[in-house]
């Protein structure tokens, strides 16, 4: 299976063109187990590849091959690999829940009917914190601040709903543990 093919790539440092690298993908493809990526750099005399491996001399134009192991021409290997993370999440299929320190970072999925999450507070909570609560179901969810907080600048204790299938992320904007809440 074909991925890329002649994609060109320029890195500038400032406007001028003699502080440019141009980094194009000959060819880059997955069969199977195997994975490839071919591809030319234009690099000055003095100019170098950084790896993990630490620096490796790659003067002049050359086509180097990234393979399977990770490895390039002439020792030298890949950086770095990146991974999608997945979030923690808990699912509430019943009840109402209290937000709990735990739950920051975390999608809080509650798939029951009436249900509400009540907004984490307290000092452990601080500006930044974030949660995501997601109704899970066709069923809306209640999402309800304490402690005196607000959630976009609503009422003390105010609430909002999360309809059907849809879901808000609710980030704490000061030491009072105010929210702010996208998605709704």
């Amino acid at each position: 299976m074909a991925l890329l093919n002649a994609t060109k790539l320029s890195l500038h440092n400032g406007n001028a063109a003699s502080n440019a690298v141009t980094i194009e993908v000959t060819n880059a493809h997955v069969t199977g187990s195997s994975k490839a990526l071919t591809f030319n750099a234009d690099l000055g005399a003095s100019d170098k590849i950084l790896t993990s491996a630490g620096v490796a001399a790659a003067a002049g134009s050359g086509t180097f091959s990234l393979g399977l192991a990770g490895q390039i021409a002439s020792g030298v290997t890949e950086l770095v690999t990146l991974h999608a993370q997945k979030l923690q999440s808990t699912i509430v299929s019943s009840g109402n829940r209290n937000g709990v320190v735990n739950d920051l970072g975390q999608y809080i999925i509650m798939t029951g009917s009436g249900q509400t999450y009540n907004l984490p507070s307290g000092v452990l909570i601080t500006a930044g914190s974030q949660v995501t609560i997601l109704a899970g179901s066709s069923n809306a969810v209640t999402v309800t601040a304490t402690g005196g907080a607000t959630i976009n600048g609503g009422a003390a204790n105010g609430s909002i709903t999360v309809t059907g299938y849809n879901g808000v992320t609710c980030i704490c904007i000061d030491s009072s543990n105010n929210w702010l809440a996208l998605g709704v």
